[in-house]
């Protein structure tokens, strides 16, 4: 949303943005409900846990993971302290039909 405070003929208000528009903004925002974004991945990817840090494939509960879309084929190498957790017999067969 854009907040324009003014006169239509451009003369001075005595109001800065912080002073006049802001607080509008600030009232419309403080009314509008509150919906998270939440967008599918694009075709041809899935969601996978990547760690952080080192950009190596995790699981959900080991290193410092984040959801990233990834292209199906990707392979990216895991975290050795979590190799048992993400390529499990479910991943593998799952993978056949990515």
């Amino acid at each position: 949303a854009v907040v324009w405070v003014g006169y239509g003929d451009n003369r001075p208000t005595g109001l800065t943005g912080s002073s006049g528009a802001l607080p509008v903004w600030d009232a419309l925002m403080a009314r509008l409900p509150l919906v998270p974004l939440e967008l599918p991945p694009p075709p041809a990817h899935r969601l996978r846990y990547v760690d952080w840090e080192s950009g190596l494939r995790a699981a959900e509960h080991c290193g410092d993971p984040v959801v990233l879309p990834l292209p199906s084929t990707a392979s990216l190498r895991s975290l050795p302290e979590c190799a048992s957790f993400v390529e499990s017999i479910g991943d593998r067969i799952r993978a056949w039909f990515d």
